[in-house]
């Protein structure tokens, strides 16, 4: 099967399953990054052609099975590739934290072939029951490897095929560990293009302790719970710490101090925004986050500070699902990523910046924290015209904007 739309060498996955039109999330203009690496290749590889390590023995196999699951598919490359040649009555599950994952593989389906039956489930839910086949992609935090198996594990029986991949440089040691540990005997492949496939036999008499997750520590005086995967899940970091420590005190003209929008934007566990509400009584705050685990870590930290205070709580891709139109929102706080899964990038933030200006009341304020030598000075002056540093250290700089009154 092939694309139904023209491709070039940025966007065409080639496989033994055909050619794919495959595409990173948000679609950006420019866009230099590929949405699959070289261990989703030899992943399909390995499912779509027969070798003498390979007991799939090829698509054949593959499309006798009933079930897939596929964990942490970033853009959809692994699920469509696979759902192509699987079956009419086997059924396809992708397992992802990521909501972005889902929204890109929705929209790589209708690239490729619209209404093709594979069922998103969010990390923090059971993807269902005995699957025939699990292709996992190796993330890069050994302790959300560890939590994902560990749900993993009541999906699977002594016979389900299990096949991870992942770049050399995530794929150590330790990570062997973990899947032996919690699934059963382990084995690695051959590297490949700096990839690494690793070959897990399920031992369902194992029985390796529950996750620890989410787990709880205590900053300002409130109480901080992550689960796995989140961002600086185990204890505070230090550039969370210092936008904390420099949160301005006093109100943007367009806010009324008792009762105004402020938006924790890319939330993680909520610290920064349950905070900002602490010194704010008046705040009605928003958390947002791609990240399912995000904002479910996000609820409990803030609901955990204030049981009875007005909060709302979305996965979603930016602001446009915490306003009702634009030029509503009084105050976001943000500490943007510079990386988008495993790739170094400063498109998010940029993002997160165009998004706070359109959505922000006029003379509301974005606060931002962010390594200095990210120049995120320079992106504030172009999204809104205007850049004040609140505090700086040697690292770290807090950077407050201002949308200007029309």
């Amino acid at each position: 099967m092939g694309s139904r739309h023209e491709t070039n060498l940025e966007t065409e996955l080639t496989a033994p399953q055909g050619n794919f039109a495959v595409q990173r999330y948000p679609k950006r203009q420019n866009e230099r990054l590929r949405a699959w690496d070289a261990a989703d290749e030899y992943l399909l590889n390995y499912v779509g052609q027969p070798d003498i390590d390979n007991d799939l023995s090829g698509l054949t196999m593959l499309a006798q099975r009933h079930s897939a699951l596929v964990v942490n598919d970033s853009f959809g490359a692994l699920a469509i590739a696979l759902a192509a040649d699987m079956s009419d009555a086997a059924s396809l599950v992708s397992w992802s934290d990521s909501y972005l994952a889902h929204r890109a593989l929705t929209a790589n389906i209708e690239n490729n072939e619209p209404g093709l039956p594979i069922r998103t489930v969010s990390g923090l839910d059971s993807p269902g029951d005995s699957f025939d086949l699990v292709l996992i992609k190796v993330p890069k935090s050994n302790s959300f490897l560890e939590d994902q198996l560990l749900r993993l594990r009541p999906c699977l029986s002594a016979d389900t095929k299990i096949v991870a991949a992942g770049m050399v440089k995530h794929v150590h040691s330790s990570t062997l560990q973990i899947f032996e540990r919690i699934l059963g005997p382990t084995r690695t492949s051959l590297a490949k293009k700096k990839a690494r496939l690793i070959h897990t036999k399920f031992d369902p008499t194992l029985t390796p302790p529950p996750t620890p997750w989410p787990v709880s520590w205590k900053t300002n005086g409130i109480d901080v719970s992550s689960y796995a995967g989140v961002f600086s899940a185990a204890k505070l970091d230090i550039g969370t710490r210092f936008l904390i420590d420099n949160l301005p005190t006093d109100l943007p003209s367009s806010a009324d101090p008792a009762e105004f929008n402020l938006v924790d934007l890319g939330c993680g566990n909520g610290v920064i925004g349950t905070v900002a509400a602490s010194v704010y009584p008046g705040a009605e705050p928003t958390f947002l986050d791609e990240s399912y685990a995000a904002v479910a870590s996000a609820e409990r930290t803030f609901r955990s500070a204030f049981p009875e205070r007005t909060a709302h709580f979305a996965v979603c891709t930016g602001l446009a699902e915490a306003a009702n139109h634009e030029n509503q929102i009084d105050v976001v706080v943000t500490n943007p990523p510079f990386h988008q899964n495993q790739a170094m990038t400063d498109a998010v933030a940029w993002d997160m910046f165009n998004d706070a200006h359109r959505y922000l009341a006029d003379a509301g304020e974005l606060w931002v924290v962010g390594n200095r030598h990210l120049g995120y000075h320079t992106k504030l002056k172009r999204v809104f015209g205007n850049c004040e540093t609140i505090a700086s250290n040697r690292k770290f700089v807090v950077l407050k904007s201002q949308k200007s009154k029309r």
